[in-house]
C-alpha cells in the first residue's frame, strides 16, 4: 500500500512530496510514479529487472532516471556493489544469472543508490550471509544518520533489533480493519 502497488480499503496514506502532501491512497498513477522517482525509495526482497541488462546498469538506473550522468551513476553503482561484496567479475553480467544472495545485493545497491527521503525495506537481508547482513545493517544506520525515514519488514530478529527504532506488530492487521 505504501508503495502504491495495492489499493487502500479506507483512510489515507499521506506523504510529503515536492513541498506538498500527497495521499497515496487516492493518487493518480502518474503521481505514484513521481513519488517513486523523487521521494519514496524501495528495496524489495525480490529483484525484477529487464533481462540481459548488466548488474552495474541495473543499480545505476535510478540515478540516471533522475538526471545523473551515466558515468557518475555507474561509478556510484560500482562503489555500492563493491561495498556489498559482489565480485567485480559479475558487474557486467545480467543479475538473472546470479544466486539469490547476489541478486539481493544488487537489489539493495539499487535501492540505496539514491537520496530518497523515505525508504521502504522489504526483507533486505533475507538471502544474505552474516558478513553481508552486517554491511546492510551499516548501510541502514548510515541512511538513518542522513535523516532518511525508513519503514521495514524484518523477520530476522537480530537485524530488526539492530536497526529498528520502533516496532509495529502487523499480525493483528486484517483487510477492512483499522491498523
Amino acid at each position: 500500500m505504501l508503495y502504491g502497488n495495492y489499493a487502500v480499503d479506507a483512510g489515507s496514506i499521506r506523504l510529503a512530496h515536492q513541498g506538498a502532501t500527497i495521499d497515496l491512497a487516492t493518487a493518480t498513477p502518474r503521481e505514484i510514479l513521481a513519488v517513486r522517482r523523487d521521494t519514496l525509495g524501495y528495496v524489495s526482497q525480490f529483484l525484477r529487472v529487464v533481462p540481459r541488462v548488466a548488474a552495474l546498469d541495473v543499480v545505476a538506473e535510478p540515478l540516471t532516471a533522475r538526471g545523473v550522468s551515466n558515468d557518475e551513476a555507474r561509478e556510484k553503482a560500482a562503489a555500492l556493489l563493491a561495498r556489498l561484496n559482489l565480485p567485480e567479475r559479475l558487474w557486467h553480467l545480467p543479475p538473472a544469472t546470479f544466486s539469490g544472495g547476489e541478486q539481493q545485493r544488487v537489489n539493495i545497491a539499487r535501492g540505496f543508490i539514491t537520496d530518497h527521503p523515505v525508504l521502504l525495506l522489504d526483507e533486505p537481508t533475507a538471502s544474505l550471509d552474516a558478513a553481508n547482513r552486517t554491511v546492510v545493517i551499516d548501510m541502514i544506520a548510515q541512511k538513518k544518520r542522513q535523516g532518511v525515514a525508513m519503514l521495514g519488514i524484518f523477520h530476522d530478529t537480530d537485524v530488526r533489533d539492530a536497526v529498528a527504532d520502533r516496532l509495529i506488530d502487523v499480525t493483528s492487521f486484517a483487510p477492512r480493519q483499522a491498523a
